[in-house]
């Protein structure tokens, strides 16, 4: 994140580089910056002549050097992006052009979904040869802190259970998660605060029933609202993958066998010991260590990894959905 704002802040002040790289599996970040580039490094007058994007499907990087070489027309620059650069091998073209780039170009190659080997020549120079980034995604506990700042600078607020409910059906997708924001955007006024009425009434979270509630449920030794949930789920599989619900329970569980694991277990000393910006997820793990002890807890993780193999038909023995979650259930709250 620091590297995304240094480099937008750069291209806001038109301190630009003659080459960018952004690569990795974070593919918001990389759109961000070469969006940005694409609507503000040129004037409208000047993009037709010397503004051009290329993609990696159509082009060699031969090719991209060639055009790199070129003279803008009618600015003092020229702008040329090239996109899905995955898609391209003769990425050693790029090499030489690196090491001597042709001032009046402002070339940007967003490598998506992945990276350049390290141990190339390329992989090597690009650090320190081009304006670059290694986009990678965000850290589960990081990404609730992330929708608040996109939210706040939109002009919204969002409650953290608001916030939760995004994050436990979009997982880290930063990209999903912006364009189901975006959506609501248009459906209420700015300086709204968002709640979980309001992700459940405009797309389509149940505030009720969701791997945050079961989590909830289950640090509070509800049984019966768990068994509920689970019924739910396993009646709207589309809506609840069990996969996505079995790594999130992993997650969580694996929150609570951490937090036994402290020395001082006060939510904030935790909180700081487990690298979290704050207590608020320590809230249902803490709740959840009253009743669950450490060896249980151990044994449960290695419950969900046989549920999430028995889901993938690894000697499931043509268990159901919910037999599968009602298996699970059955051995967390066994006394």
């Amino acid at each position: 994140m620091e590297k995304v704002n240094q480099i937008l802040k750069d291209l806001k002040n038109k301190n630009y580089k003659p080459v960018y790289f952004f690569q990795g599996d974070e593919p918001f970040f990389i759109d961000l910056l070469v969006d940005y580039m694409e609507e503000h490094v040129l004037d409208e007058s000047a993009k037709a002549f010397d503004q051009l994007v290329l993609y990696g499907k159509d082009v060699t990087m031969l090719d991209v050097v060639s055009a790199a070489k070129k003279f803008p027309m009618i600015s003092d620059k020229q702008l040329i992006i090239v996109k899905e650069a995955a898609n391209i091998k003769d990425t050693e073209h790029l090499v030489g052009y690196i090491k001597n780039p042709q001032p009046s170009t402002i070339l940007a190659i967003a490598h998506k979904h992945g990276k350049v080997d390290g141990k190339t020549k390329l992989g090597k120079q690009l650090p320190a040869g081009t304006e670059y980034l290694l986009s990678e995604k965000l850290k589960d506990h990081l990404v609730t802190d992330w929708i608040k700042n996109f939210v706040q600078q939109k002009d919204y607020t969002i409650e953290p259970k608001a916030a939760n409910m995004l994050f436990e059906f979009l997982g880290n997708d930063l990209t999903k998660i912006k364009n189901e924001l975006q959506k609501l955007f248009i459906l209420i006024p700015p300086n709204t605060n968002i709640t979980p009425h309001h992700i459940e009434d405009n797309i389509g979270f149940s505030k009720d029933y969701n791997v945050y509630e079961l989590q909830r449920a289950i640090a509070l030794n509800d049984s019966t609202k768990s068994y509920k949930i689970v019924h739910h789920f396993a009646n709207n599989p589309k809506s609840y993958p069990l996969v996505m619900v079995t790594g999130s329970l992993y997650n969580f569980f694996s929150l609570v066998l951490k937090y036994h694991g402290c020395r001082d277990k006060s939510p904030k000393a935790a909180a700081a010991t487990l690298g979290l910006r704050g207590d608020y997820f320590l809230k249902d793990p803490i709740e959840a260590a009253r009743y669950i002890p450490m060896r249980k807890v151990s044994a449960i993780l290695e419950s969900i990894k046989l549920m999430d193999l028995k889901a993938k038909g690894v000697e499931s023995g043509g268990m159901t959905e919910l037999d599968l979650y009602k298996d699970l259930l059955n051995f967390i709250f066994k006394k």
